[in-house]
């Protein structure tokens, strides 16, 4: 079973890598993991063209709404050509070449939400710290987050880091300390906390 998850649950059923090829059309990807239901991510990425982005969806956000792992720019909120619909099942997509272009190869990981292993928390920041709650019951290890309104780095907490300093998922710059991004505080079984920056 998944380390400290639930009694009966298997990393099968919450996470999930799969490898499909695009038709250039509409199809619907069956990886066997549940994504209808809510607090699921799905992470694809073209693997025959390395200039091609990492489009991130979630149902949180909503399927069309895309977020890019190695870009900085705001959330695209009309992609229904790419990740159309999240299925009892997988994923649909639709034509877009970046997604499900004909011939091409990509690689998708699924991520389903599950206590003490995944979860997708949405925010209106203040411009003040302030901690926000989440669902994992335990103390998160990594965290991830993106500004979806404006061009912003992503923000990356991780336990081994600490809270005095961050990282920025979209460039490969070192950790660098600074009090605005966590606050210089250690999350806890049930929030963590941001600080003022604006990322």
């Amino acid at each position: 079973g998944l380390g400290g998850a639930s009694e009966g649950t298997y990393v099968d059923e919450t996470f999930k890598s799969y490898t499909y090829e695009g038709n250039g059309s509409s199809q619907t990807i069956t990886t066997d993991i549940a994504t209808s239901s809510d607090g699921a991510l799905v992470w694809i990425k073209m693997t025959d063209a390395s200039g091609d982005y990492h489009h991130l969806y979630d149902t949180v956000r909503g399927a069309g709404k895309t977020v890019f792992s190695n870009y900085t720019g705001a959330e695209q909120t009309s992609d229904s050509d790419r990740l159309s619909a999240f299925t009892s099942t997988g994923f649909s997509l639709g034509s877009n070449y970046r997604v499900n272009q004909n011939g091409s190869r990509f690689q998708s990981f699924t991520f389903k939400k599950e206590e003490k292993f995944f979860d997708i928390v949405a925010y209106t920041g203040t411009g003040s710290a302030h901690a926000i709650n989440h669902n994992l019951g335990c103390v998160p290890a990594v965290i991830f987050i993106k500004r979806l309104d404006a061009t912003q780095n992503w923000a990356v907490y991780h336990k081994d880091v600490g809270n005095t300093k961050y990282m920025n998922w979209n460039d490969t710059d070192q950790a660098a300390t600074n009090s605005t991004w966590w606050n210089d505080t250690t999350p806890t079984s049930t929030t963590f906390t941001v600080g003022t920056n604006n990322t």
